[in-house]
């Protein structure tokens, strides 16, 4: 069909994966947290190589302006997040700020309305 065919020329060309925005508070996550890192060239490997095995990362961004990383953390509660902090102090971390986030506003927003598609170049 065309749908069809429409559908997995965007998955081979720009779609990722598909995934379902959860809520994860109705899940008993309740503490998110965005977190700068500033990490010596020489130990970014190793600490991206950690972040990705470790179930409490959700995201995680290499970004500008003095850092390197930008990560988003869920845990159940205050508890987890300590336990993945004294975790993360074992790698040679130059500067973290730790950003709690209270309510998400807006998120995965970007051309998920029908008549935003006419922006998306044919593959």
């Amino acid at each position: 069909s065309t749908l069809f065919d429409r559908l997995k020329r965007y998955e081979e060309g720009f779609i990722l994966k598909h995934t379902a925005l959860i809520d994860f508070n109705k899940l008993g996550f309740n503490v998110m947290v965005k977190s700068l890192l500033k990490i010596p060239k020489d130990e970014k490997e190793k600490v991206v190589d950690y972040l990705q095995k470790n179930h409490n990362v959700n995201a995680i961004s290499t970004v500008t302006n003095g850092y390197s990383l930008l990560i988003e953390t869920i845990f159940r509660d205050l508890k987890g997040m300590e336990k993945f902090t004294e975790q993360l102090e074992e790698f040679n971390i130059e500067k973290k700020e730790d950003f709690f986030v209270i309510e998400d506003i807006k998120r995965e927003s970007f051309l998920s309305q029908p008549e935003l598609i006419g922006l998306i170049k044919e593959v």
